[in-house]
């Protein structure tokens, strides 16, 4: 808030471009809006346009990325395996996991798309940085700094279930089967490390 003028443009974008954003995309302070009032007399009707327009959004942008249930998921792989896209070996490896049961990794496969889903639904704009990486191999979160701390710093003040009890998604199940590298809790082996990796570049490219 300031009763200046000068330079209020841009005050304004540097709080719109680079304040909002990361809190938005932190998802521990509810979410975030730039309101400007020019004149003191139009602050009501200006805050209250400005809410339930970005409440309209916020719920617009909530049914259109709703959470599914792994069923979905499994189909968007069958169909890329039979059309042999371009990650159908990705998805060939998944639906052997998570169907097959190969590894005993039925769940965590299950647990990788629930926070998968989630995950890329308030980091929009770790979408491209994914997308971009190969797509027959798993996506290298510890390589990648940006996405590995936005998943640790997101998942951490999250915990018990989400969405529909029938989808069995649970954060602190996913917690416990990954390591400290995906924000986890799990010591020694990968656990459900493999899996997330591979269902988060499917869903990169799911949900685009």
């Amino acid at each position: 808030m300031t009763g200046e003028k000068k330079g209020k443009g841009g005050k304004g974008a540097t709080a719109n471009n680079l304040w909002v954003p990361p809190i938005n995309n932190h998802g521990a302070f509810g979410r975030w809006a730039l309101a400007e009032v020019a004149h003191p007399w139009d602050a009501a009707n200006l805050l209250r346009f400005s809410l339930i327009r970005n409440t309209t959004k916020a719920r617009t942008s909530r049914s259109v990325m709703a959470l599914k249930g792994k069923e979905w998921f499994y189909k968007r792989c069958l169909q890329e395996v039979e059309r042999h896209g371009r990650f159908c070996h990705l998805c060939w490896d998944i639906l052997k996991k998570g169907i097959g049961q190969s590894d005993s990794t039925r769940g965590h496969v299950t647990q990788a798309i629930g926070v998968s889903q989630e995950f890329l639904g308030t980091h929009s704009d770790l979408v491209t940085i994914i997308q971009a990486a190969d797509p027959t191999r798993p996506f290298d979160v510890p390589g990648n700094p940006r996405v590995q701390e936005a998943l640790r710093a997101w998942l951490e003040p999250r915990n018990g279930l989400f969405g529909r009890q029938s989808f069995g998604y649970n954060y602190d199940t996913f917690k416990n089967i990954v390591t400290r590298a995906l924000g986890g809790t799990r010591r020694g082996g990968g656990g459900g490390d493999d899996e997330f990796k591979r269902v988060l570049r499917l869903m990169a490219e799911f949900r685009s």
